[in-house]
């Protein structure tokens, strides 16, 4: 029996850890660019999104941050291969580091629809829906240079003659 619960230690012991989040939203939580086609319906609803950020504002008693949304995978983590789902902008009470959330860093959050940002993009009129973050989990610089474990395990058998 030792020697199965060593093997699982280092088995295990590789992976990356899944950030815990206590609000997680019941159902799947549609993309920002489908919420910001109706935003009032969607007002309070518990999301759970992530993306890259674009732009990091910071004001007394919070920050905004500006991020391009990407669909997660089953460990919440973006994923910056696939078609982004529109911009949104995370709001999150106190101050954040702007050393550490700088364009390009992954982040997902969870928390309620609170609102509606307009302004232009591109020349052309834009909806940002607005999340108050209720949590917050800061993915490494490189996660979108890693490459993914791929763990497989198989039983083989060779016929000879």
């Amino acid at each position: 029996m030792r020697p199965l619960a060593v093997t699982l230690v280092l088995l295990l012991g590789g992976c990356v850890a899944t950030p815990v989040f206590k609000h997680i939203p019941a159902h799947a939580s549609p993309a920002p660019r489908d919420v910001a086609r109706s935003i009032n319906e969607q007002l309070e609803r518990s999301v759970l999104w992530g993306g890259m950020v674009i732009e990091l504002r910071e004001f007394a008693g919070h920050a905004a941050i500006e991020l391009l949304g990407y669909p997660l995978d089953a460990q919440a983590r973006p994923v910056p291969q696939a078609r982004d789902g529109g911009r949104f902008i995370a709001v999150r009470a106190g101050r954040l580091d702007p050393a550490e959330v700088v364009p390009g860093r992954f982040v997902t959050v969870s928390g309620r629809i609170s609102g509606e940002r307009l302004g232009r993009l591109n020349g052309e009129d834009y909806i940002w829906p607005e999340v108050d973050a209720l949590e917050m989990h800061l993915w490494p610089r490189d996660l979108n240079l890693r490459e993914h474990p791929r763990t497989r395990i198989g039983l083989g058998v060779q016929l000879s003659r």
